[in-house]
């Protein structure tokens, strides 16, 4: 199994969501276990999922934002990891959001908190 490493410069911080804000992530074809956080510019997120992404190509990300509008965004993968656990595999990975107009990055950082109340997600399990 490749594992992409960050550079300095793909390495970003991930924030949590505002506890307000209602965001579901779907890819197709696989399950999203848990959207970890977005980052700080609205550039891209970091989530897990059930399955590897694809490391080559961009794919569309669609995340419902509650009341807001749902997003059709494209994504690529800038990092990924395996976590293997003795009862399955958990797949960790940054996306960098690709041709994102202003206001759906203005959108995406509106699901963040204000920077004084944020808090950085995690980096292990």
């Amino acid at each position: 199994m490749d594992k992409l490493e960050p550079t300095a410069e793909e390495r970003r911080r991930y924030y949590r969501i505002s506890p307000q804000a209602e965001v579901t992530c779907r890819i197709e074809g696989m399950e999203v276990v848990h959207l970890v956080g977005l980052g700080a510019n609205g550039a891209g997120m970091r989530l897990i999922t059930d399955k590897e992404l694809p490391s080559e190509a961009s794919f569309p990300v669609i995340l419902a934002t509650g009341a807001g509008p749902t997003l059709t965004l494209k994504g690529r993968v800038a990092w990924r990891d395996t976590w293997d656990f003795d009862f399955c595999s958990r797949h960790v990975a940054g996306i960098e959001f690709v041709d994102l107009g202003a206001e759906e990055r203005g959108h995406l950082t509106g699901l963040l908190p204000p920077p004084e109340a944020r808090s950085e997600a995690p980096l292990t399990p």
